[in-house]
C-alpha cells in the first residue's frame, strides 16, 4: 500500500537527498562521473574477495563462474579499482519457488549491496537501471527484487524507482550464510517481491 505524500513534500525530500548526495561526494572527494557499471570480470574476484562485504561464502569465484554458466550476470559499480556496490540479476526467474509459481520466467535481482561509506550517492538506482536496461536487451518485458519488511528504506527506493506488487507477493527469503570460521547459519526473513514492467 503506498501512501500518499504531498508533491511540495516529495520536492524537498528530493532536494535533501540531492544535497545530502553532493556533501558526500565532497566528503570522500569521489567524482560521480569516474563511476563505472560494468559486468565482472575474472581479474575483478580477488579485488572483491579483498574488500569481500557481500560476498556469502568468501569468494566471488562463485558469481563468476554462475556468470560464466549464463545463470546470472554480475554488475559492479568501481571508482578507478575500487569497488563500491554489486548486484547480481538471476535470467531463469525467483529463486525461491514460491515466487517462482507466481512470476516464472521474471528474472530476479538481487544481493544488491552498497558498500558503507558509499551509501547515500545514487549506486543502487545505477546498478538496479543497468539491470533493467540488460533485462530489456534479453527481451524480457518484466523484472523483479526482494525486499524484506525489516528494509523500509530500500522498499521506499523500490517503490520510487516504479517497482510494486501487481499481486499479493509475500514469502520467505531463505539463504544460507558462511561464517569466517567455517560455520554455516540458515537466515529467514519475511519479504515482500516487487515487480516492475519495461
Amino acid at each position: 500500500m503506498s501512501v500518499s505524500v504531498p508533491l511540495y513534500l516529495r520536492a524537498v525530500v528530493r532536494s535533501l537527498r540531492q544535497s545530502y548526495r553532493q556533501w558526500r561526494r565532497r566528503v570522500l572527494q569521489l567524482d560521480p562521473r569516474r563511476v563505472v557499471v560494468r559486468p565482472l570480470e575474472a581479474a575483478d574476484v580477488p579485488v572483491l574477495d579483498r574488500h569481500g562485504e557481500a560476498a556469502t561464502d568468501h569468494s566471488y569465484q562463485v558469481e563468476w563462474a554462475a556468470q560464466q554458466a549464463g545463470e546470472v550476470s554480475v554488475l559492479v559499480a568501481w571508482y578507478g579499482r575500487r569497488p563500491m556496490a554489486i548486484g547480481l540479476v538471476h535470467w531463469a526467474g525467483p529463486r525461491q519457488p514460491a515466487v517462482q509459481a507466481q512470476y516464472p520466467g521474471c528474472p530476479e535481482i538481487f544481493r544488491l549491496h552498497v558498500r558503507r561509506r558509499y551509501r547515500s550517492m545514487g549506486l543502487g538506482s545505477r546498478l538496479i537501471e543497468a539491470f533493467e536496461q540488460l533485462a530489456r536487451q534479453r527481451g524480457h518485458r518484466q523484472i523483479g527484487l526482494g525486499v524484506t519488511y525489516a528494509n523500509p528504506a530500500a522498499f521506499a527506493l523500490y517503490q520510487r524507482l516504479g517497482y510494486g506488487e501487481p499481486a499479493p507477493s509475500n514469502f520467505m527469503d531463505e539463504y544460507d550464510v558462511h561464517g569466517p570460521d567455517g560455520s554455516l547459519t540458515h537466515q529467514a526473513h519475511p519479504a515482500h517481491f516487487l515487480v516492475k514492467t519495461l
